[in-house]
């Protein structure tokens, strides 16, 4: 049982990072499951029940701002979210090997200089939208999913 929620919690991870660039609520929901999986798993370190609880009301908090319409990117905009996303899984990367606030802190960098480097592309320069609302209502759940993930990568370089 513990090598299927290893490779259950391995998948949704990786479904989670891939979705953060598509849909990002549905990125932040799938690492949620995967590292719950994976902490009920055995491999790697087990995360307290504060640290899951608190992710959780972070998820809850992301779903509720998509709920809301809040991550909405306008027709034609798509490609800031691939900057964006992209910025904060690097940024998570950067910050990985500082602990938990270096990887929300890496990740909240990361998208705010990919909204950056966004708005200098021709694209990003014509576009209408306000820049701060889609680094805001993309980068949020970026965020929680690379750092979702990059506590799972941490978790599982524990036992090695």
């Amino acid at each position: 049982m513990a090598t299927f929620l290893l490779i259950t919690g391995v998948i949704l991870l990786s479904v989670g990072i891939v979705e953060a660039f598509r849909h990002p609520s549905a990125g932040a929901v799938a690492a949620y499951a995967g590292i719950i999986s994976l902490s009920y798993s055995g491999y790697g370190a087990s995360l307290s029940q504060r640290t899951l609880l608190f992710w959780a009301i972070a998820v809850i908090i992301v779903c509720g701002i998509s709920m809301a319409g809040g991550d909405r990117i306008p027709h034609g905009q798509t490609p800031a979210r691939y900057y964006i996303t992209g910025g904060a899984l690097a940024g998570m990367l950067a910050g990985l090997t500082l602990g938990q606030s270096g990887m929300i802190i890496g990740s909240a960098i990361g998208a705010i200089l990919g909204g950056l480097a966004w708005s200098r592309t021709p694209s990003g320069r014509t576009a209408p939208g306000k820049l701060w609302g889609m680094v805001l209502s993309t980068g949020l759940p970026a965020i929680v999913t690379m750092t979702l993930a990059g506590k799972a990568l941490a978790q599982l370089l524990v036992n090695t």
